[in-house]
């Protein structure tokens, strides 16, 4: 008998034959490196031993900018982005990270989510995951919160014990710019001696949110911010709960932006018992990281929804506390500066002297909102350079971002070269590749 050899077919020229690749390794017979790391499929199978389908996705943050610093209860956009091309797996998550905190995830691109950071230093990172389930991290990416100014009272009510009246207590005003409803209560009528000390309603039986809305299975109010005022709420004392040997076992705290259409949660829910305990801490437990913002002229519907058995649950004081909201409320600064500029109630993205530079620009920059001003900046020595308006630098109501494009659709934030409190300027990029450089004004709410 005669040996014959038989030539395997190897397509890819990886030394690792098409039907090996198809069947044992998983590998692309057409591709000599199917995970794209730069090393080819028969060295990374025949010699280093390592696997050929370790392609890890290629993150990186694109927003906020290293080194950021934003103004405390401010809403950040953290995007990233994530490199793959046709012969790589599919993204199918990417999660957001502060520190090792899990901030959110999202799994279609462009990958990004809000955040609002409490005050201090934060650790930014994105872990994009594919269909593989290979991970890849994007570098570290600091950022830096002012800490919250004092929590001070904002609203009171003064609860008394009260079975008849449709509503209990009458919400006092603590700061300017701030005003609140009566608190009500759904059910029906509770009775004087039970549970004692606060004023009580009847509710029935229920079981979840939406059923115990239905039911009237809640207590509620308003909160509104006045014209020329914006309001952040980070607290809350004074309020206390307790409810019959039989009744509602546990209360939460919702509030809606949209007239009642649809409700978040603050806080958790809070166990009630049958002697008077504070409910503040269960509420406000998300408040200090995640302040609830009122912009102005807008109110903010409550709800305080009850759940469990049938029975009577009571709202009270604390140690006789007042029930009240706690927080800041802060001018419209913008508002002050139009008015002693000419151009009272002009809003900030108008533009009063028509010279292509909106009015909020105009305050941001220091520039006269009712003549034309011509080019905010100035370009020398390849640095991109902006001059701050005193006031707005000095009330910290704007945030000054410089960015960057290739081609005036995607604008990626980048670190400027100085951002003081009289500057802001960027070292323009050098080489052949056109970029475009903008600054982004935003009013801090």
């Amino acid at each position: 008998p005669q040996l014959k050899l038989v030539r395997l077919k190897d397509s890819d020229g990886d030394g690792i034959s098409d039907e090996a690749e198809s069947t044992v390794f998983k590998t692309h017979p057409n591709m000599s490196d199917t995970d794209g790391d730069g090393v080819s499929d028969g060295l990374e199978i025949l010699v280093n031993g390592t696997d050929p389908l370790n392609w890890q996705p290629a993150v990186s943050i694109t927003s906020p900018a290293q080194g950021g610093q934003f103004a405390y209860g401010k809403a950040i956009p953290f995007t990233v982005d994530v490199q793959a091309d046709g012969n790589n797996p599919v993204i199918t998550s990417v999660a957001f990270f502060d520190g090792e905190t899990l901030l959110g995830t999202d799994t279609t691109a462009p990958y990004e989510i809000t955040i609002m950071p409490g005050g201090g230093a934060h650790f930014l990172k994105a872990i994009a995951t594919d269909s593989n389930g290979i991970r890849g991290t994007s570098d570290i990416r600091r950022i830096d919160v002012a800490n919250p100014p004092p929590a001070v009272d904002l609203l009171r009510w003064n609860i008394t014990e009260n079975t008849i009246a449709v509503g209990s207590g009458i919400a006092t005003p603590a700061l300017t710019g701030v005003s609140g409803s009566v608190l009500t209560g759904g059910g029906s009528q509770g009775t004087s001696g039970s549970p004692t000390n606060t004023w009580n309603r009847q509710f029935t039986a229920t079981a979840d949110f939406n059923a115990a809305q239905n039911a009237g299975n809640f207590f509620s109010f308003t909160t509104s911010a006045s014209s020329g005022f914006s309001v952040r709420i980070y607290g809350i004392a004074g309020l206390s709960l307790s409810r019959t040997s039989t009744g509602p076992a546990s209360a939460g705290l919702f509030y809606s932006k949209d007239g009642g259409i649809t409700f978040t949660q603050t806080g958790s829910l809070f166990n009630v018992g049958t002697g008077s305990a504070s409910a503040a801490t269960a509420f406000a437990s998300t408040m200090s990281n995640t302040p609830i913002l009122m912009g102005e002229g807008t109110t903010i519907r409550w709800s305080l929804v009850v759940f469990g058995e049938a029975g009577r649950l009571g709202i009270g004081k604390v140690t006789g506390s007042d029930f009240t909201l706690m927080g800041a409320s802060i001018p419209n600064h913008y508002a002050a500066w139009a008015s002693a500029n000419g151009i009272t109630g002009q809003a900030a993205p108008a533009d009063f002297d028509k010279d292509g530079i909106a009015n909020l620009v105009e305050y941001a920059l220091g520039l006269d909102p009712t003549a034309s001003s011509g080019s905010p900046g100035t370009v020398s020595g390849g640095i991109l350079s902006f001059s701050k308006g005193t006031a707005a630098s000095a009330n910290g109501d704007v945030d000054y971002q410089i960015e960057q494009s290739a081609d005036l659709a995607g604008w990626v934030p980048v670190t400027p070269t100085v951002n003081d409190e009289n500057t802001i300027s960027y070292t323009l990029p050098s080489g052949d590749t056109r970029k475009f450089v903008r600054l982004r004004i935003t009013q801090i709410p």
